[in-house]
């Protein structure tokens, strides 16, 4: 321990930095935690199973438990929720008392507040709106951003999407893609815009003109 003036650090907590989880007064509840850090876990009283590595990781988590947070103030306000990872300076830095979210990349998730169960994987990955919960959506890519729940945001639009798999996209459907056709859909299509090609083969095709 370095510069931490609390002599109670709970049971088989590793502790490392100043005032990192200085707050804690209870032997019983707080244990199995590794801090490190200048004011990493600052205000946590209760909770197991934590890994705060970096200065103000997890500053106001008070009663969570099983968070990781590696980097500089990543999942700063995190006050008591449970099974989140933050890798990446102030990833997940907003998140106040959601659980099982993943962001990886600096600001990753950022301004998610009570979003649970989203994905964050890429630098600036975000939410469209802090004020709003969205909860089983995942952002992949720079600055991708999703703005509703049950959502995959691939990239910007400033982006174009390449797959090179020559054995076809399957949509709508858990099963490989009918043998040679590029694209599989299972289900209705809308399309606004032109549809061109050398050979269009399908069935039961509707459209408005």
């Amino acid at each position: 321990m370095s510069n931490n003036t609390n002599t109670n650090v709970g049971n088989n907590n590793s502790v490392l930095g100043s005032w990192a989880l200085s707050s804690t007064t209870n032997e019983i509840d707080t244990s199995c935690n590794s801090v490190f850090g200048s004011n990493s876990m600052l205000k946590h009283t209760t909770g197991s199973y934590n890994t705060s590595l970096g200065a103000g990781a997890m500053t106001f988590n008070i009663t969570g438990s099983r968070n990781v947070a590696v980097g500089s103030s990543a999942l700063e306000y995190n006050t008591n929720s449970e099974n989140n990872t933050a890798i990446g300076t102030q990833a997940l830095f907003g998140q106040l008392d959601g659980s099982n979210n993943t962001a990886i990349g600096i600001n990753a998730g950022a301004n998610d507040i009570s979003g649970s169960y989203n994905t964050y994987l890429g630098a600036n990955t975000d939410i469209s709106a802090s004020t709003i919960l969205y909860t089983n959506s995942t952002a992949l890519g720079y600055n991708a951003k999703i703005d509703a729940s049950k959502q995959i945001v691939l990239g910007t639009s400033g982006e174009f999407v390449c797959i090179p798999s020559n054995r076809g996209l399957s949509i709508g459907k858990t099963t490989a893609p009918t043998s040679d056709y590029a694209l599989d859909i299972s289900g209705s299509m809308f399309v606004t815009g032109d549809i061109s090609g050398n050979t269009m083969k399908m069935n039961d095709v509707s459209a408005n003109t």
